[in-house]
């Protein structure tokens, strides 16, 4: 299931048009990615309102990106180097297929931490100070 609904991709986000069945598909198919990107950490009932507009901005952005680009669209750029030759090109996606611009949102979002809580008690005292 999709963070973001069709109504607020098609009139908030504003993103590039498709046909609504299209476009349902992609937001669902971009939030099973952002889960993947942030490490299945998105809980929705723990967000505050700023978080959750990236989270939903960030899930419209990939679903454009697919809008734009399809599902099959392989990350463009990289590096390579052999010998002093070498080449750096602009991707347009991370690893795992999530586009840049979701990923600032996640980002936007809190979601791009990949520190490993070991216990919520243990979080506490460390916020604590303890």
């Amino acid at each position: 299931m999709s963070y973001a609904t069709l109504d607020y991709y098609k009139n908030t986000y504003a993103g590039k048009t498709a046909a609504d069945a299209t476009l349902t598909a992609y937001l669902n198919r971009a939030s099973r990615d952002l889960d993947i990107a942030a490490m299945n950490r998105i809980v929705v009932a723990d967000m505050e309102a700023e978080e959750l507009t990236a989270l939903y901005d960030a899930n419209c952005a990939q679903a454009e990106f697919y809008v734009e680009n399809g599902t099959g669209a392989a990350a463009s750029g990289g590096s390579a180097s052999l010998g002093s030759f070498s080449y750096s090109g602009d991707s347009t996606q991370f690893a795992g297929g999530v586009s840049k611009r979701a990923f600032q949102f996640l980002m936007l979002a809190g979601l791009t931490n990949r520190a490993i809580a070991t216990s919520p008690t243990r979080r506490m005292q460390e916020l604590d100070g303890g």
